[in-house]
């Protein structure tokens, strides 16, 4: 798999996210994060067996709150009243073959989350950097 974000543009990002405050930094950092995990989210969604209704409409996105300032996590996983129901969905049970959906999705994506999170992470920074009147 090829990388969207060559090291050059990668640390010519970085410096300018330096230029603004913490507090700043963490939101678009945050923002790009959630718009990478959402892609994962939305494939899972797509893979998950049509008929499972609730299933599908419990897969959410979710901050972490293990995330520190140098660390954000998200994770994408069902509701907590759907989880089981999930995970006999991925792995069956005695009397249900499996019907996998969350690992195939986590290969099937490759770098669509990468890619959607820079294409958050430049335009949030330059509305950021308007707000401040940089430029």
């Amino acid at each position: 798999m090829a990388s969207i974000i060559n090291q050059t543009e990668f640390k010519k990002l970085a410096r300018s996210l330096k230029e603004f405050a913490p507090r700043i930094q963490k939101n678009v950092v945050i923002g790009a994060t959630r718009a990478g995990a959402n892609v994962v989210r939305d494939e899972m969604r797509d893979r998950v067996s049509k008929d499972t209704g609730m299933t599908r409409k419990s897969i959410k996105t979710k901050k972490l709150r293990k995330s520190t300032r140098t660390l954000i996590v998200f994770g994408v996983s069902a509701t907590k009243e759907n989880r089981a129901k999930a995970r006999w969905l991925e792995y069956g049970t005695i009397n249900m073959s499996p019907r996998p959906f969350v690992r195939p999705s986590l290969t099937g994506v490759g770098d669509k989350p990468l890619k959607e999170a820079r294409a958050y992470f430049i335009p949030r920074l330059e509305k950021e950097k308007r707000k401040l009147g940089f430029k």
